[in-house]
């Protein structure tokens, strides 16, 4: 249908389309939730709608480069391959899958959103992690996929496996939480512990650091620093090559939307 002057608001920076006439998609709040982490969410929206740099897109701008999915080597690259047909992506899901709820027969983005968005879990706590979890997974299978055309550089199942688990605990101990059965259920899932009304987990050096690099540039406004050793890292203290989480944060009450 063709748009009309009216179907847009005048700003001074520009037209902006009334948000009356953009249609509402089922899977919005796979995406956006209160708990979301905002490169992942971003990410995963963009996967959604197909818009990604991958081969099956970039086909459709003339731009003809090497076809072939840099991660397996077998199939074209392109978004139905990478979420999750891909050898390495799907090994990936499918061990996550073990820490998440009513998840292990879903094997493709498609299905996977779309089973979360008319499927309800059987508690708030575990429909943040299963969007979480698909959040992350699809952020570093995209940033496994981009090191390797890019950097040259690459990195095993375990090593991605273990960089999501570890994301995802850094995430679940910043919630305030009330000692219920499934919470300790998913705390025994993810291997984190009770204390004082909130999840406590160890995670490694680096993706404390990144943590924190992310909150700091996201309260101050500025952009991320090229040396993540120079920010302060005092909700963290060191336990041998580990951070333990000392404090928990206040900033975010465990509202699902």
């Amino acid at each position: 249908m063709r748009r009309t002057e009216s179907d847009f608001l005048y700003k001074p920076h520009g037209l902006i389309e009334r948000r009356e006439n953009v249609a509402k998609v089922d899977w919005y709040h796979v995406v956006w939730f209160s708990q979301f982490q905002p490169m992942h969410v971003f990410l995963l929206w963009l996967a959604i709608k197909e818009r990604l740099a991958a081969q099956d897109r970039l086909a459709k701008w003339n731009c003809y480069t090497n076809s072939e999915c840099p991660i397996c080597k077998k199939e074209r690259d392109s978004h139905a391959h990478l979420f999750f047909k891909c050898e390495f992506a799907k090994l990936i899901w499918r061990k996550l899958t073990e820490k998440m709820e009513s998840m292990s027969n879903q094997d493709d983005l498609k299905s996977i959103v779309n089973h979360l968005s008319h499927t309800h879990a059987k508690s708030s706590i575990w429909k943040v992690v299963n969007r979480l979890v698909l959040a992350a997974v699809v952020y570093y299978i995209w940033q496994e996929r981009n090191w390797r055309i890019f950097k040259q550089e690459r990195r095993i199942v375990e090593k991605i496996l273990m960089i999501i688990t570890d994301n995802v605990k850094m995430r679940l101990v910043s919630f305030k939480l009330k000692q219920k059965s499934v919470v300790l259920k998913v705390a025994d899932t993810w291997n984190l512990r009770w204390d004082n009304m909130s999840l406590k987990a160890e995670v490694r050096l680096m993706q404390a650091i990144e943590w924190i690099v992310l909150v700091h540039w996201i309260l101050s406004g500025m952009t991320i620093l090229s040396d993540p050793y120079s920010v302060l890292v005092w909700p963290w203290e060191k336990t041998g090559d580990l951070f333990r989480v000392s404090e928990r944060s206040n900033l975010d009450e465990f509202t699902i939307t």
